[in-house]
């Protein structure tokens, strides 16, 4: 049985307020839960019409670390963006500075391109400051 996109997204919410916490009190971040597949696939799937309304770059979103993919913006991305599924759900998430984001692996497209992909794969506006871990 699947589990409701919606709970699991609820979910994703509390378990990235964990992350800030740990954060803030210089606990480390679970940065191998065991669950950050389905996390970071729930939450790229809950970005997908935001992305496409969005009129950014049509993106391939890849983690190098776990069986997540996707696609969003249109069926031939131009643009690419790998990172670890942690990664990719703390930028999505907003929990990365646009400079951060910038800083993962990209390829396809000019900076301006990859600028607007960020700003639109973000679920909240992004800090201007980075943020550490």
């Amino acid at each position: 049985m699947d589990a409701d996109p919606g709970l699991l997204r609820l979910s994703v919410g509390y378990w990235l307020h964990e992350q800030d916490i740990r954060v803030a009190l210089g606990i480390a971040p679970l940065r191998d839960d065991p669950q950050l597949a389905a996390m970071t696939s729930a939450f790229l799937e809950g970005r997908a019409q935001p992305y496409a309304d969005s009129g950014a770059p049509p993106l391939r979103v890849v983690a190098t670390d776990h069986p997540v993919s996707a696609v969003l913006g249109g069926d031939e991305p131009v643009l690419t963006v790998r990172a670890t599924a942690f990664e990719l759900l703390r930028m999505i998430a907003s929990r990365r500075s646009e400079a951060q984001c910038l800083a993962a692996e990209w390829s396809g497209g000019d900076p301006a391109a990859h600028t607007a992909a960020v700003r639109a794969l973000a679920a909240f506006p992004l800090p201007t400051a980075d943020l550490p871990e």
